[in-house]
């Protein structure tokens, strides 16, 4: 039984087809893309080294299609013809992002012995544990997501940046996101060889997460009169609800509060009539 507060990691091929071809309009290097989307491992400095073969894939589909030529070693152009997105994923419209998980976790000995076994554990599996700075926290990097293990009996979880989940709806989203953080529990339970549930259960939170509308005609609508970042509060309360904003790609509603931003996503044609357009 998973006793959850709350309230994957790959994104639609198809979405994540759109989102390479709008960065490589906006004149996005390739390194500058693979950092974007996470596809980068960790040298022996902690150095980000791009996996330029991922995006390959995509950059010969594009080549053949017409969409984009090569001007040079790592340089790219967009000729003017447009992505064409697929039907099959038309109204996988929801963007979940930026998530961030606690987990709470039984003590079983003092912090130290057990810091130093979590350390010796890790680095027998080949992942580098490092201290959290004036926390006395481990911290590290787990299925490319951040992640510390804290002396007050908690776990946080990071999605890395640029990580999105797509679907119909923000609570779709939202679940997809939870089986996914709770597959990466469940792996590095065991990597640590250690329990993390707590009376057979596991107690996990969602601290963070934010919810795009993709091509939203709100947001269309201010883009069109080049506002490309507003924040949107509620008139009467004056509380921060929506966001336009195009960090990820021009057209995007997004709602982020830590307890609502699923209601308020889903809710957002009512909440068109309550805007404070200026």
């Amino acid at each position: 039984m998973i006793n959850k507060k709350r309230s994957s990691k790959i994104n639609p091929n198809e979405d994540l087809k759109l989102t390479i071809f709008y960065f490589l309009k906006k004149d996005f290097s390739p390194k500058s893309i693979c950092l974007r989307l996470g596809w980068y491992k960790l040298n022996k400095n902690k150095k980000k080294v791009p996996q330029y073969s991922k995006l390959s894939y995509y950059l010969k589909e594009f080549k053949l299609k017409g969409n984009v030529e090569k001007l040079g070693y790592g340089t790219w152009k967009t000729t003017g013809k447009e992505v064409q997105k697929s039907t099959r994923y038309a109204k996988r419209d929801k963007r979940g992002h930026a998530f961030r998980y606690k987990i709470n976790y039984t003590l079983l000995k003092n912090w130290d012995e057990l810091k130093t076994y979590f350390i010796e554990k890790l680095e027998k599996q080949g992942i580098k544990p490092y201290e959290v700075k004036g926390s006395g926290n481990i911290g590290f990097i787990f299925r490319k997501r951040k992640t510390w293990i804290c002396k007050n009996g908690t776990i946080h979880i990071w999605f890395r940046r640029g990580e999105s989940i797509f679907d119909s709806t923000a609570k779709k989203s939202s679940d997809k996101a939870y089986y996914s953080i709770l597959s990466t529990i469940r792996g590095l339970e065991t990597k640590l060889k250690y329990n993390l549930q707590i009376n057979r259960k596991y107690y996990i939170e969602c601290l963070k997460h934010h919810y795009a509308f993709v091509n939203s005609e709100i947001a269309k609508d201010y883009v069109s009169r080049g506002i490309n970042f507003r924040e949107l509060r509620d008139p009467e309360t004056k509380e921060l609800w929506g966001l336009i904003d195009e960090s990820y790609s021009p057209g995007e509603f997004e709602t982020q509060s830590p307890k609502t931003a699923i209601r308020d996503n889903e809710a957002i044609d009512y909440k068109k009539s309550k805007l404070n357009v200026k």
